[in-house]
């Protein structure tokens, strides 16, 4: 199984703490500070999903999925917010993707990781 997850989230702190949650659930994450490093980045290696948070600067979270959708490089989502926007929500869900309001618990975190590994 493929245990490598894709982080793409604009606040240091916020990036360190997931990227030791997941590295400690066993997952090898993959980390990057905004949508458009993301993108620059070779599209070579694959992952069992993707946490976009809304929130990004420049090109948001949403944006980035349907870029990466028709770049036929997405992976399944969990999109993240501060923000606990009934719009976000739905927009998550329309994506068929997961939501995650923060602050949110590393169980919760491995909990919605581990759910779409399993899927």
């Amino acid at each position: 199984m493929n245990v490598r997850v894709i982080v793409v989230e604009d606040d240091p702190g916020m990036r360190q703490a997931m990227i030791r949650i997941l590295g400690l659930g066993g997952f090898e994450p993959v980390a990057y500070a905004s949508a458009e490093e993301l993108l620059a980045a070779p599209s070579s290696e694959p992952a069992l999903c993707m946490i976009l948070d809304v929130q990004l600067p420049g090109l948001n979270g949403f944006a980035l999925h349907e870029r990466l959708v028709a770049l036929g490089r997405a992976r399944p989502a969990i999109f993240i917010s501060a923000f606990e926007e009934s719009d976000a929500r739905a927009q998550a869900t329309q994506a068929g993707a997961a939501f995650l309001p923060k602050p949110f618990s590393g169980h919760a975190l491995l909990d919605s990781v581990r759910r779409l590994a399993a899927a």
